[in-house]
């Protein structure tokens, strides 16, 4: 395989996956393939046509990777979280720029929260939804339920996927769902916390006392309401 063909090939691939864990790094990137493209259109023999296709597609991704609002993902396991406030479309676009697999939804109906699944599907990214309709601690009935969807994510992250978490503001359900999910992975309550830190300040310090105690002490019940549970990688 010669230079060319190589180069073009590592330029599809960033392409797929332009974003991993460095932002700064995935713009230095896009600069260096455009950089070499642009040489390679000059040797002689080039296949300008193709090279040329790709220098556009490297530029407008680098021209949106410019435009966005980095993500920070916290390394879970095998896998990446990030929390924050309601996505719009532009924001689903930005997440499925930076690497996100998936997007778990804490809206209601009555919120929009089937919004979010239109903007997911637009964009290829897997949707999954805990339907919240307040900011108080989920009734016991609902333990099974959440359970379930916490191996879930379990699995997701054990896959090396990367979940966005989101309620409206991304503060009081998110931070009590985020600490409650970390318990059942079974991190410490210290870790859980310093986790939830690095995942969003915000969040961290607005969640609420009564909800992070609830998520701080139900861990075992949801545990209790699973037939298996999903051990972290």
């Amino acid at each position: 395989m010669n230079h060319s063909s190589n180069l073009v090939q590592t330029a599809e691939q960033w392409l797929e996956a332009p974003v991993d864990t460095d932002f700064k790094a995935a713009i230095a990137t896009s600069e260096a393939l455009l950089d070499e493209l642009q040489q390679a259109m000059r040797e002689p023999g080039a296949d300008r046509r193709r090279l040329g296709a790709l220098i556009g597609r490297v530029k407008g991704t680098a021209k949106r990777l410019a435009a966005v609002e980095p993500i920070d993902w916290v390394a879970v396991g095998a896998g990446h979280l990030a929390i924050g406030h309601r996505p719009g479309a532009d924001l689903v676009g930005s997440l499925k720029l930076q690497g996100a697999t998936h997007i778990l939804t804490l809206l209601s109906e009555k919120e929009g929260g089937r919004k979010v699944e239109g903007f997911c599907r637009e964009q290829d990214l897997a949707w999954l939804w805990l339907p919240m309709a307040s900011a108080r601690p989920p009734a016991e009935d609902r333990y099974a339920e959440i359970a379930c969807q916490f191996n879930d994510l379990a699995t997701i992250l054990n896959d090396g996927g990367r979940i966005y978490l989101h309620c409206s503001a991304g503060i009081h359900r998110t931070g009590m769902i985020t600490v409650a999910l970390l318990r059942f992975l079974g991190l410490d309550g210290p870790a859980a916390m310093e986790t939830l830190r690095a995942l969003r300040p915000t969040t961290h310090a607005g969640a609420g006392d009564h909800r992070l105690a609830w998520a701080h002490s139900v861990w075992q019940d949801l545990q209790g309401a699973c037939a298996v549970v999903t051990p972290l990688a």
